[in-house]
């Protein structure tokens, strides 16, 4: 689905998918089940399988990937941003009703060896943050993005680490009001800074913490 082939099989893919979801969802729906659709945004030439509009009109909720906007073999940079968020809401409101749409955080991040060519690794928020004090990396904030991130080094190399909190996902909220869309979700279960859900309810972070 993320990089299918030429034109024409993009194609029957996108066609396909659509027929999967429209037999899936009427099942669904004839048990009193809901039906959630996942897809990758359309950005950087990637989405073009996904036909948004047919989507979100035959599933209860079309999920957006909102994370990897840098990714494991890519440079170091944050996972999402407000402005990337502005890009995938601006598109998927046009096609999507608002009801329907729902965007889902990154809870986890990457540690990247800038220059090395191999894939970063992958860390939850609580890894991130117990390698964080371990190496005593100061703890850094986006503000552009607003995303997390430090810097350390180990066995002479450079790392540089991305990730997501709660003080980001607060940040990175308002886009998502300002396009009318109440829907929001985590990649992944466990993953995550525990004050993300706190964040989500629109609670106000607790005195004395810097997320």
């Amino acid at each position: 689905m993320a990089v299918t082939g030429d034109a024409a099989a993009r194609a029957r893919v996108r066609s396909g998918y659509v027929t999967l979801v429209e037999e899936l969802c009427a099942r669904l729906h004839r048990h009193g089940r809901t039906c959630v659709v996942t897809v990758m945004p359309r950005i950087r030439g990637a989405g073009a399988a996904f036909a948004y509009r047919r989507l979100g009109a035959l599933a209860d909720t079309v999920r957006y990937m909102g994370y990897d906007l840098h990714w494991s073999l890519g440079e170091p940079g944050p996972l999402s941003s407000k402005d990337w968020y502005a890009r995938i809401l601006r598109d998927a409101t046009a096609e999507v009703p608002r009801d329907r749409i729902e965007v889902a955080f990154p809870g986890y991040g990457w540690d990247w060896v800038p220059g090395s060519g191999r894939r970063a690794t992958h860390l939850t928020w609580h890894e991130a943050e117990a390698l964080r004090r371990r190496v005593g990396a100061r703890y850094a904030f986006d503000a552009d993005s607003g995303t997390p991130h430090f810097r350390y080094a180990r066995g002479g190399e450079r790392h540089e680490v991305w990730y997501q909190d709660a003080r980001g996902v607060r940040a990175q909220l308002p886009l998502l009001a300002a396009y009318g869309v109440r829907g929001r979700g985590l990649w992944a279960l466990g993953f995550e800074d525990p004050g993300v859900w706190a964040a989500f309810r629109g609670e106000q972070a607790e005195r004395g913490l810097g997320r």
